[in-house]
């Protein structure tokens, strides 16, 4: 069953867009969204039938660790205190999810032409695993 397609102002998103998109997370299951530069998948990284959907939709081997998207440094660096060791990481075009997901919030052509930069955080250790919009000398400026 295709999924529901619901229109997004992805620079300024309505409160009951997101109240809605909020409801189909907490029951677990997964969103495709617009992000900063493409679109993606979202869902409860604290529930794992969840992210086990992600890897199924995506058909992501479980051995890839899964982005988590946030929203400032603190809150990087707080997932990453709570993170056990050995954790594996709670680490396009809107059309393409509609099969796949029950919900996508279209916010049309996010105009990326680069991806996210993706960095793995270890305690103390950082390294980027895929450099993208943010450059990594401003990662490292802002990691002192």
């Amino acid at each position: 069953m295709p999924a529901e397609l619901l229109r997004v102002d992805a620079q300024s998103p309505q409160v009951e867009v997101l109240r809605y998109a909020a409801h189909f997370l907490t029951r677990g299951h997964v969103v495709a969204i617009p992000t900063d530069t493409f679109y993606g998948l979202a869902a409860d990284p604290f529930n794992l039938a969840a992210v086990d959907e992600i890897y199924r939709v995506k058909g992501r081997p479980e051995t890839r660790a899964l982005p988590i998207l946030v929203n400032c440094l603190e809150q990087a660096l707080m997932l990453v205190r709570d993170c056990e060791e050995g954790d594996p990481g709670l680490g396009i075009t809107p059309r393409k999810f509609t099969r796949l997901t029950e919900l996508v919030l279209d916010g049309g052509d996010t105009g990326a032409s680069l991806p996210s930069t993706i960095v793995e955080l270890r305690g103390e250790e950082w390294k980027v695993l895929r450099e993208g919009a943010i450059p990594v000398a401003e990662i490292e400026k802002a990691l002192q």
